[in-house]
């Protein structure tokens, strides 16, 4: 019995040792699973983090885009700036041609000269030896017909010295029109050259900003952004208000669109000065330009009515700012551009479609 009993006592030992070895292994069984459930944790916190590192690049990438899409626009801007003053130097070197007309002046005041010397012969009296009564062009002796007629045509071409002399001076004021008119495009162009290579600067550093900054960081700068303050950096040097440039200014598109052809009445105001120096110069037997020279030499100038028409628009840029004041989210609203949905209104991160 008691080899029974030692036997029963050394069974019941084993199974006592299963029984610890069993709960150990539960233990480590427990262990393993809250450490699996912490390991689930963290992957979901990874998900959702990739998750907005997702979106993040989807705004950067849209960001982007949108900035190339102003690049592209300054740079058509600041082609069709150049393409004008390349226009206006073309104006200015046609212009210079004018000067011929100079010599013109000078050869009408040498036959002024020479009249007014045959008109103090003829009128010299009759105690003048008949060498000085005689017209040196013609060789015949004057009659007092002739002295009068003489000094009609002197009359008359001191006339139209006088008028070819006003023609000039206003020739000349236009060409410094159109010198000041072109240095406002060159000054046009560089600040456009400016803020198109500010924002090159600006699209090339967006993509480092956005992948090193968390989505938060990168969306709050976009999103908080206020119209009036860029509204306010802008400032416009034709008409002196803030909230446009010179490329948006309605008095500068109204002088572009009507600098070329500048309505009917510079248009009529041309023709009369063609008819004028041609009857003047036919009157003196100078070879006259022909209408298609003359109307280029007149149109050249033509973009010199800046500073006119923006003194006549004044009245009219004042309405239409205020039209623009009234409106600004409007405006706002209608250079965004989503890249996601590629849609206008809104920008990237607040896309309303639901599966970006």
């Amino acid at each position: 019995t008691e080899r029974v009993y030692e036997a029963k006592i050394a069974d019941l030992l084993a199974e006592i040792q299963e029984l610890r070895e069993l709960g150990h292994s539960r233990e480590d069984v427990e262990n393993v699973a809250r450490q699996l459930k912490g390991l689930e944790e963290l992957v979901a916190e990874l998900e959702e983090g990739l998750e907005d590192a997702r979106r993040g690049e989807a705004e950067a990438r849209g960001e982007v885009e949108f900035l190339r899409g102003e690049v592209e626009r300054g740079r058509s801007e600041l082609r069709r700036e150049r393409e004008k003053a390349a226009k206006a130097l073309q104006g200015a070197k046609e212009a210079e041609g004018q000067t011929s007309k100079d010599k013109d002046v000078e050869l009408k005041d040498d036959e002024i000269r020479g009249l007014k010397a045959i008109i103090h012969s003829l009128s010299s009296g009759p105690d003048a030896s008949p060498m000085a009564r005689q017209s040196p062009a013609s060789g015949r002796y004057a009659d007092p017909e002739e002295l009068k007629r003489t000094q009609a045509t002197v009359q008359q071409l001191e006339r139209e010295k006088s008028e070819l002399q006003g023609l000039i001076d206003r020739k000349a004021y236009r060409e410094e029109e159109l010198e000041r008119a072109v240095d406002q495009l060159r000054r046009a162009a560089e600040q456009e050259r400016d803020s198109i290579m500010n924002t090159e600067a600006a699209a090339e550093e967006m993509p480092h900003q956005h992948l090193s900054r968390s989505p938060e960081a990168t969306r709050s700068p976009t999103r908080y952004r206020s119209p009036r303050k860029d509204e306010q950096r802008t400032w416009c040097e034709v008409c002196d208000t803030p909230g446009h440039d010179i490329l948006t200014c309605p008095n500068v598109e109204g002088a572009n669109g009507n600098g070329v052809h500048d309505g009917p009445e510079r248009q009529a105001e041309h023709n009369e000065l063609e008819e004028e120096l041609s009857n003047h110069m036919r009157h003196l037997n100078v070879s006259a330009p022909t209408k298609n020279n003359y109307n280029d030499k007149l149109e050249a100038p033509a973009p010199l009515s800046l500073r006119k028409t923006l003194s006549n628009n004044s009245n009219n840029g004042t309405e239409e700012s205020k039209e623009t004041h009234d409106a600004p989210a409007a405006e706002t609203d209608a250079d965004k551009w989503c890249a996601l949905c590629e849609k206008d209104g809104h920008l990237a991160f607040d896309c309303p479609d639901e599966q970006y």
